[in-house]
C-alpha cells in the first residue's frame, strides 16, 4: 500500500525547507517542517517541527495554522503547505542563528 505522506521542498527567503504532511485520519494531515542545510539534509535543531494541519482532498485544501491565525484555502496540498511554510519560516524556531 503506498504511503499517503506528502513531502515538498520550498525555498523561502534564501533558505531551503522540507515540509511533510503525515496522515492523521481520512482527510487530515499533521504538517511538519525542517530547515535543510546546503547539502539538503535536515538541520537537527530545526527538524520535524509541527507547523499546522492540512485538511482536504483533490482540489480543496485548507491549511490550518497553530495559534490565532485564520485558516487558508488552496487548490492543492502543495500550495496549502507552502502557505503554512511561508508563515512558519518567520517564527522563532526557524529563525537563523546569529
Amino acid at each position: 500500500m503506498p504511503s499517503r505522506n506528502k513531502t515538498f521542498r520550498f525555498s523561502i527567503n534564501d533558505r531551503d525547507f522540507q515540509v511533510t504532511a503525515e496522515p492523521e485520519g481520512e482527510c487530515r494531515f499533521m504538517v511538519r517542517m525542517s530547515v535543510l542545510d546546503m547539502a539538503g539534509n535536515p538541520v537537527l535543531q530545526q527538524c520535524n517541527i509541527r507547523i499546522g494541519y492540512l485538511t482536504g482532498r483533490e482540489r480543496r485544501w485548507v491549511g490550518e495554522f497553530f495559534g490565532n491565525r485564520p485558516a487558508v484555502s488552496a487548490a492543492s496540498a502543495k500550495e496549502a503547505c507552502r502557505l503554512l511554510a511561508a508563515w512558519a519560516a518567520g517564527e522563532p524556531c526557524f529563525r537563523k542563528a546569529a
